[in-house]
């Protein structure tokens, strides 16, 4: 039997075992993939790129996204095996250029892209297996080897997600060229601006510093959008919706995403949580989108630093309460800051009305329809659910932190007084 014949069965017996938890068989057939590795490598290693790279690949036709992928399988694995990940969706996505397919890419792909290698360590694009060589160190080569399997384990579990944009290839040329509407992107140099003003309300420890930043701030994004969407309803090629999914790190999940969804609705959007894989999937104009997740990201640190800040909690038997406070703590932060986030809306809209009259109502209307019908296109049947309370203390010190939480958007720069 040709060697690379015998790797191809040596992984589809370890992945079998990993996936049946047979620790025995999973330990044969990995200790002969890696004595293969170190012995025949050229032999073995091409077919060992071949098999991820390949499962990489079919995973873009069932609805997965590159971030999406490293999200769920770091997850699922562990952080020790991202430089493998990370390599071979760099090198997936190489050979589909080098194929000629790689000019129909989505834009927002390649941006995914693009972040991954933002992020990744300078050595992850070239790991022993995906550079070929066992040279140096054959213990780092083994453990490569290992991690292809526990990738491999996982990817072929995983389900179909929604489409969201056309996977490699399939993008065609009038939508990844074509012209966005003037509401579909905010400006750079707006978005750096808020960047800063976020971090500084991020990191200041005085209350009414923080205070200034909230309500007037939400207010003067609000008529920001407004502003952004009579731009786009008085456009030749006018905004679509779409959908984007944002991820969410352990614990507190669920509350976390209800913090998402309370920052969505009230900025034009909506958010669908996925249980089990960490994301939710949020709809809107593009604009609307970027000022939900970097508001989001915002709140979210404000209201982690808060609660980590409270006293460990424990019952009247000593028994920790940690959890039971800290889950309480943020779903409350997260609806007392939907409220906060309503009355600025509310004022927005006053304004707004005094100075267009009601011309922006039916542009705003028809662009809530318009996202509505995309959430029920990808999602025809979807639940509402209410995070569950359990702990009043944690209750009562999360609304008391979300009152101190700056809520300042991006985009919303102060303006000045007439």
């Amino acid at each position: 039997m040709a060697t690379a014949d015998l790797v191809d069965q040596l992984v589809t017996a370890a992945i079998g075992a990993a996936i049946a938890g047979d620790t025995f068989h999973l330990t044969r057939w990995s200790d002969g993939l890696e004595a293969l590795a170190l012995t025949q490598p050229d032999e073995t290693l091409p077919v060992l790129r071949a098999r991820l790279t390949g499962a990489i690949s079919s995973m873009w036709a069932f609805g997965w996204q590159p971030l999406d992928l490293v999200h769920v399988l770091l997850h699922r694995t562990a952080a020790t095996r991202r430089s493998v990940l990370v390599a071979a969706i760099v090198s997936e996505h190489a050979a589909l250029a080098s194929s000629g397919r790689g000019a129909n890419v989505d834009p927002r792909w390649s941006a995914q892209l693009d972040r991954i290698n933002a992020v990744s360590e300078p050595e992850s694009a070239a790991t022993r297996l995906f550079a070929g060589s066992a040279a140096d160190d054959p213990a780092k080569l083994t453990a490569e080897v290992g991690f292809v399997i526990d990738l491999l384990a996982v990817i072929v579990t995983l389900p179909r997600l929604e489409r969201l944009m056309p996977p490699p290839g399939e993008a065609h040329a009038t939508t990844s060229t074509q012209p966005r509407a003037p509401s579909s992107q905010l400006d750079a140099k707006v978005l750096a601006r808020v960047r800063a003003l976020l971090a500084k309300a991020e990191s200041t420890t005085f209350d009414e510093e923080a205070d200034a930043l909230t309500s007037k701030a939400q207010q003067l994004m609000a008529r920001h959008a407004i502003d952004l969407a009579m731009l786009d309803a008085s456009a030749p090629n006018h905004g679509v919706p779409v959908a984007r999914r944002i991820h969410l790190d352990d614990p507190y999940v669920d509350a976390k995403s209800t913090l998402l969804s309370v920052v969505a609705t009230e900025n034009r959007c909506r958010s669908v949580f996925t249980p089990g894989f960490g994301f939710s999937t949020v709809f809107g104009f593009d604009a609307d989108i970027d000022i939900v997740e970097l508001l989001f990201t915002s709140l979210l640190t404000q209201a982690t630093s808060s609660m980590v800040a409270a006293d460990k909690q424990v019952d009247r038997h000593g028994r920790s309460r940690t959890r039971s406070f800290r889950q309480s703590f943020l779903v409350a932060f997260a609806y007392r800051i939907g409220e906060r986030l309503r009355e600025a809306n509310a004022a927005a809209a006053q304004q707004a009305a005094d100075d267009l009259g009601d011309a922006f109502l039916p542009v705003l209307a028809t662009r809530a329809v318009q996202v509505e019908s995309l959430v029920t296109e990808i999602f025809p049947k979807t639940r509402s659910k209410r995070s569950a309370i359990s702990n009043a203390d944690g209750w009562h010190a999360g609304r008391a932190a979300a009152d101190k939480a700056s809520i300042r958007p991006p985009g919303s720069l102060p303006r000045s007084r007439r």
